[in-house]
Protein backbone atom coordinates (compact mmCIF):
# COMPACT_ATOMS: atom_id res chain seq x y z
CA UNK A 1 0.00 0.00 0.00
CA UNK A 2 1.24 3.63 -0.70
CA UNK A 3 -0.61 7.08 0.47
CA UNK A 4 -0.45 10.32 -0.88
CA UNK A 5 -0.17 12.09 2.39
CA UNK A 6 -0.92 15.69 0.77
CA UNK A 7 -4.25 14.19 -0.58
CA UNK A 8 -5.45 12.78 3.52
CA UNK A 9 -7.34 14.94 5.18
CA UNK A 10 -6.11 16.18 8.61
CA UNK A 11 -7.87 13.51 10.24
CA UNK A 12 -6.80 10.78 8.49
CA UNK A 13 -3.51 12.48 8.35
CA UNK A 14 -3.35 12.57 12.44
CA UNK A 15 -4.86 8.95 12.31
CA UNK A 16 -1.95 7.58 10.32
CA UNK A 17 0.64 9.70 11.78
CA UNK A 18 -0.56 8.49 15.28
CA UNK A 19 -0.87 4.93 14.44
CA UNK A 20 3.14 4.93 13.12
CA UNK A 21 5.11 7.44 15.30
CA UNK A 22 4.87 5.04 18.53
CA UNK A 23 5.34 4.67 21.62
CA UNK A 24 5.84 8.63 22.27
CA UNK A 25 6.32 10.05 25.30
CA UNK A 26 4.00 12.24 26.70
CA UNK A 27 4.34 15.89 27.89
CA UNK A 28 1.98 16.67 30.74
CA UNK A 29 2.08 20.62 30.89
CA UNK A 30 1.01 23.00 33.65
CA UNK A 31 0.51 26.79 32.72
CA UNK A 32 -0.44 29.46 34.59
CA UNK A 33 -3.29 31.77 32.66
CA UNK A 34 -6.13 32.92 34.36
CA UNK A 35 -5.74 29.71 36.62
CA UNK A 36 -3.15 26.80 36.53
CA UNK A 37 -3.92 24.44 33.07
CA UNK A 38 -2.79 21.32 32.85
CA UNK A 39 -3.09 19.30 29.48
CA UNK A 40 -1.20 16.06 27.99
CA UNK A 41 0.48 16.39 24.57
CA UNK A 42 2.21 13.40 22.72
CA UNK A 43 3.86 15.30 19.70
CA UNK A 44 6.75 15.96 22.30
CA UNK A 45 10.18 15.27 22.05
CA UNK A 46 13.96 16.55 23.51
CA UNK A 47 16.02 18.06 20.41
CA UNK A 48 19.27 19.14 22.23
CA UNK A 49 21.09 18.49 25.58
CA UNK A 50 23.49 22.12 24.93
CA UNK A 51 21.18 23.89 25.73
CA UNK A 52 19.10 21.55 27.68
CA UNK A 53 16.06 21.58 25.05
CA UNK A 54 12.38 19.95 24.68
CA UNK A 55 9.39 20.90 22.41
CA UNK A 56 5.66 20.14 22.25
CA UNK A 57 3.25 21.02 19.55
CA UNK A 58 -0.34 21.83 20.51
CA UNK A 59 -2.49 21.95 17.84
CA UNK A 60 -5.69 24.36 17.31
CA UNK A 61 -8.97 24.16 18.00
CA UNK A 62 -11.57 23.55 15.53
CA UNK A 63 -12.54 26.83 15.21
CA UNK A 64 -9.29 27.78 14.43
CA UNK A 65 -8.31 29.39 18.06
CA UNK A 66 -5.58 28.71 20.55
CA UNK A 67 -5.98 25.84 23.01
CA UNK A 68 -5.73 26.81 26.43
CA UNK A 69 -1.51 25.99 26.54
CA UNK A 70 -0.98 27.66 23.77
CA UNK A 71 -2.98 30.71 25.08
CA UNK A 72 -0.70 30.85 28.69
CA UNK A 73 2.25 30.44 26.72
CA UNK A 74 1.97 33.33 24.38
CA UNK A 75 1.26 35.27 27.39
CA UNK A 76 3.94 34.13 29.74
CA UNK A 77 6.59 32.04 28.02
CA UNK A 78 6.91 29.86 30.72
CA UNK A 79 5.70 25.84 31.58
CA UNK A 80 6.79 22.57 33.61
CA UNK A 81 6.47 19.23 32.16
CA UNK A 82 5.67 16.47 34.40
CA UNK A 83 6.10 12.93 33.45
CA UNK A 84 3.23 11.81 33.79
CA UNK A 85 3.37 7.76 35.52
CA UNK A 86 1.17 4.90 35.01
CA UNK A 87 -0.12 5.62 38.91
CA UNK A 88 -1.51 9.22 37.37
CA UNK A 89 -2.74 7.58 33.76
CA UNK A 90 -6.66 8.08 34.18
CA UNK A 91 -5.51 11.73 35.84
CA UNK A 92 -3.66 12.59 32.40
CA UNK A 93 -5.78 11.28 29.81
CA UNK A 94 -8.98 13.17 31.99
CA UNK A 95 -6.63 16.63 31.90
CA UNK A 96 -6.78 16.69 28.24
CA UNK A 97 -10.87 17.16 28.30
CA UNK A 98 -11.99 20.66 26.61
CA UNK A 99 -12.11 22.47 30.05
CA UNK A 100 -13.25 26.14 29.71
CA UNK A 101 -10.85 28.34 30.16
CA UNK A 102 -10.01 29.47 33.92
CA UNK A 103 -10.95 26.40 35.36
CA UNK A 104 -8.10 24.25 37.05
CA UNK A 105 -7.67 20.56 35.78
CA UNK A 106 -5.78 19.90 38.45
CA UNK A 107 -8.70 20.89 41.06
CA UNK A 108 -11.10 19.29 38.45
CA UNK A 109 -9.26 16.59 39.09
CA UNK A 110 -8.41 16.57 42.69
CA UNK A 111 -4.53 16.76 41.97
CA UNK A 112 -1.97 18.81 44.02
CA UNK A 113 -0.22 21.16 43.01
CA UNK A 114 3.86 21.83 43.74
CA UNK A 115 5.47 25.29 43.53
CA UNK A 116 8.37 25.60 41.34
CA UNK A 117 11.55 26.79 41.77
CA UNK A 118 12.66 29.37 38.73
CA UNK A 119 9.36 29.74 36.72
CA UNK A 120 5.79 30.60 37.87
CA UNK A 121 3.87 27.66 36.59
CA UNK A 122 3.49 24.74 39.33
CA UNK A 123 4.43 21.56 39.19
CA UNK A 124 1.72 18.29 39.40
CA UNK A 125 2.66 16.47 43.27
CA UNK A 126 2.67 12.76 42.25
CA UNK A 127 4.77 13.14 38.76
CA UNK A 128 8.05 11.49 39.63
CA UNK A 129 9.98 14.52 37.79
CA UNK A 130 9.09 18.03 36.53
CA UNK A 131 11.24 19.82 34.35
CA UNK A 132 10.58 23.06 34.74
CA UNK A 133 11.04 25.36 31.05
CA UNK A 134 11.45 28.64 29.66
CA UNK A 135 9.51 28.89 25.84
CA UNK A 136 12.52 30.18 23.76
CA UNK A 137 10.91 30.01 20.61
CA UNK A 138 7.20 29.53 19.00
CA UNK A 139 7.01 28.08 15.28
CA UNK A 140 4.02 28.06 13.63
CA UNK A 141 2.82 25.18 11.54
CA UNK A 142 1.06 26.01 8.32
CA UNK A 143 -1.83 24.30 6.63
CA UNK A 144 -2.33 24.03 2.85
CA UNK A 145 -4.61 27.53 2.82
CA UNK A 146 -1.50 29.43 4.84
CA UNK A 147 -3.45 29.15 7.71
CA UNK A 148 -1.68 28.16 11.19
CA UNK A 149 -3.17 24.47 12.32
CA UNK A 150 -0.66 24.33 15.29
CA UNK A 151 2.26 25.82 16.86
CA UNK A 152 5.44 23.89 18.15
CA UNK A 153 6.26 25.48 21.22
CA UNK A 154 10.49 25.02 22.14
CA UNK A 155 11.62 25.75 25.65
CA UNK A 156 15.01 25.48 27.65
CA UNK A 157 14.88 23.14 30.73
CA UNK A 158 16.02 25.51 33.46
CA UNK A 159 15.84 23.37 36.71
CA UNK A 160 14.38 19.47 37.32
CA UNK A 161 12.95 17.93 39.95
CA UNK A 162 13.39 14.26 40.59
CA UNK A 163 11.80 11.83 42.82
CA UNK A 164 14.94 10.41 45.31
CA UNK A 165 13.56 6.77 44.21
CA UNK A 166 14.60 7.04 40.44
CA UNK A 167 18.22 6.25 40.60
CA UNK A 168 19.17 2.55 40.22
CA UNK A 169 22.34 1.11 41.81
CA UNK A 170 24.77 3.00 39.42
CA UNK A 171 23.08 6.29 39.97
CA UNK A 172 20.70 6.31 36.81
CA UNK A 173 17.61 7.23 36.03
CA UNK A 174 15.51 3.68 36.33
CA UNK A 175 12.95 3.61 33.29
CA UNK A 176 10.78 1.13 35.41
CA UNK A 177 11.01 3.87 38.28
CA UNK A 178 10.17 6.39 36.57
CA UNK A 179 7.17 4.50 35.04
CA UNK A 180 6.21 6.86 32.46
CA UNK A 181 2.82 6.57 30.22
CA UNK A 182 3.53 6.37 26.44
CA UNK A 183 1.03 6.99 23.79
CA UNK A 184 -0.15 4.38 21.24
CA UNK A 185 -3.14 5.28 19.24
CA UNK A 186 -6.38 5.79 19.53
CA UNK A 187 -7.39 5.16 23.34
CA UNK A 188 -4.44 2.61 23.61
CA UNK A 189 -1.28 3.28 26.01
CA UNK A 190 2.11 1.77 26.61
CA UNK A 191 4.64 1.52 29.89
CA UNK A 192 8.36 0.15 29.70
CA UNK A 193 7.51 -3.17 31.08
CA UNK A 194 9.89 -4.91 28.38
CA UNK A 195 12.81 -3.18 27.82
CA UNK A 196 15.92 -4.64 25.88
CA UNK A 197 19.52 -3.63 25.67
CA UNK A 198 21.68 -3.67 22.04
CA UNK A 199 25.32 -3.37 22.16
Amino acid sequence: MQIDAQALSPKDAYFLLSELIIPRPIAWVTTLGEGVNLAPFSFFTGISAAPPTLCFSVARGRDGARKDTARNLAALGEFVVNVAPRALAAEMAASGAPYEYGVSELDALGLEALPSVKVKPPRVKGAPAQMECVLTQTVPILNDEGAVSAELFIGRVVYVHLDDALRDAQGRISAARLDPVGRLSGQLYCGVADPFELG
